[in-house]
């Protein structure tokens, strides 16, 4: 993994997502998916999700390692802002910059299905590298969210992030286009243990194969079922409301 000057070694920043139940997403994590030979562009920041429960553990691990609170931005909830992000905390050790982005519920992976793009639904855990839409992902295609669009909430930042995947050579397309390839359609759901996502394991090869079931347990659920919805094809009624829905481990 490309820590990027961010730790001392790998080892620290897996050892920091184990301990932590924390999720890497964002840049990175589609850099990691994506071939080396596809990368024109090398990610400059790091995303660190992370439930609510485990901030605090977080903070102090990151303070160990240098690193000390410079921002932080609460996230304001409403009924058209439904976010499953509570806050975002910038840390920084003076050359470095990490967004930790604390997740309301009791699992970092919350926020994955409510991101911009299918470009940016991946993550990077301490075992594997997963990511939601790899039929559409390694051509360089993704299908937009449609609720940041149809909800009010496309605001600039949203379309800073766009034209920035654009800019990396992605192109944003109509589902239409690929249905001849599965689970690429906005009107049918999806979950992380359907034949549609690419889980491809990370730790130490020598020992046992680590299932999507047991990294799913270490981050505090069963499942997450989705869909992106929106004005589809194939769809009755004509527009599907999106959703995401997380079924906890409560064990």
């Amino acid at each position: 993994m490309r820590t990027a000057g961010f730790f001392s070694s790998c080892a620290v920043l897996l050892g920091i997502l184990r301990s932590c139940d924390a999720i890497i997403s964002g840049s990175l994590a589609l850099h990691m998916v994506l071939p080396a030979n596809s990368c024109a562009w090398t990610p400059s920041d790091l995303d660190i999700y992370v439930p609510l429960r485990q901030m605090c553990y977080l903070s102090m691990r990151l303070e160990c390692e240098g690193y000390n609170v410079i921002r932080e931005t609460r996230v304001e909830a409403s009924p058209y802002n439904t976010t499953a992000i509570r806050s975002i905390l910038t840390f920084s050790n003076g050359t470095h910059y990490i967004d930790v982005i604390v997740s309301k519920t009791s699992t970092a992976l919350s926020p994955l299905f409510q991101f911009h793009s299918t470009a940016v639904m991946n993550f990077i855990s301490a075992d594997t590298i997963f990511c939601a839409y790899p039929n559409l992902t390694f051509v360089h295609r993704a299908l937009i969210n449609p609720h940041p669009v149809y909800y009010g909430t496309l605001g600039f930042k949203t379309m800073a992030a766009l034209q920035k995947y654009a800019s990396r050579g992605f192109e944003f397309v109509e589902c239409e286009e690929f249905h001849h390839l599965p689970y690429s359609c906005r009107s049918i759901p999806r979950s992380l243990t359907d034949g549609g996502c690419l889980w491809v394991q990370i730790s130490d090869l020598r020992h046992d194969l680590v299932k999507p079931a047991d990294i799913l347990k270490c981050l505090g659920v069963i499942n997450v079922m989705w869909l992106l919805g929106g004005y589809v094809c194939g769809a009755y009624p004509a527009f599907l409301d999106g959703y995401s829905f997380v079924f906890n481990n409560d064990m």
